[in-house]
């Protein structure tokens, strides 16, 4: 339940935006935008090759699109895609794990946005390093900390440290042969670029497991308080809570 972290899923969701700061983010220079949907498209190709074998680990190609739409549109536009490739080298030792990634992403505004209103595009796009720590209680609780470096950036002057931290709760009720449990997380991440000011994402629902078979299916409700995750828009404040469905394949 990560923001932007990448895990085998497509989500489909809808948030309602709080704060008037907001509509800078999506880039709307007229109205208010009173809410927009989010595509998410991820999927991790693990390579199982036995020269990229390690003991106990795992390493992996991992892909995905972040798109998100302005419902109050005529059209539904596309306000703001982000395109991430990455090659994340995972290690797990008992409850403990490990996983260092370098990947690209790439940023691009929708072109009925660029019409409608106008927007000067930035092409941001960047390489990173990130490593993470993390440490399981059983099957109740995750917690896991990391930073990252970015490096190659477009524009140049973005600065390249990051944090990110958080936990994972999975409720023990009810017991697992009943197919659902409540799940909950939170997750906090700081970035230089924005003076370290913090990211707050919060996420609660209820996970149906043995989807299709092995596979599970989160209805989360969630709330975010910070700068905006998407692409140029990076240093406006927004504030927003919503709705989202999670399917893990």
């Amino acid at each position: 339940m990560i923001p932007r972290a990448l895990r085998a899923a497509v989500a489909l969701g809808l948030v309602l935006l709080l704060a008037p700061a907001a509509a800078a983010a999506l880039a709307s220079e007229d109205a208010f935008v009173a809410g927009y949907a989010a595509a998410i498209l991820e999927r991790d190709f693990k390579l199982t090759a036995p020269s990229l074998r390690v003991e106990n680990g795992v390493i992996s190609v991992q892909a995905g699109v972040f798109a998100v739409f302005d419902l109050d549109a005529f059209s539904k536009d596309l306000v703001n895609a982000d395109y991430l490739v990455a090659f994340p080298l995972s290690y797990r030792y008992a409850d403990f794990s490990a996983m260092f990634r370098f990947f690209h992403q790439s940023s691009h505004l929708g072109d009925e946005l660029l019409l409608r209103t106008k927007t000067a595009r930035v092409n941001l796009s960047y390489e990173s390093m990130d490593a993470k720590l993390s440490y399981e209680f059983g099957d109740l609780a995750r917690i896991y900390a990391g930073t990252g470096y970015l490096f190659d950036q477009d524009p140049p002057h973005l600065k390249p440290w990051s944090i990110q931290y958080g936990l994972e709760y999975t409720s023990p009720w009810p017991a697992r042969d009943k197919g659902w449990r409540p799940v909950a997380g939170v997750d906090l991440q700081h970035r230089e670029e924005n003076a370290w000011s913090v990211d707050f994402s919060a996420r609660a629902g209820v996970q149906l497991d043995g989807v299709l078979a092995t596979r599970n299916m989160q209805l989360l409700i969630e709330y975010f308080k910070g700068r905006s995750p998407n692409g140029q828009f990076y240093r406006e404040k927004i504030e927003y809570i919503g709705l989202g469905t999670h399917f893990h394949f």
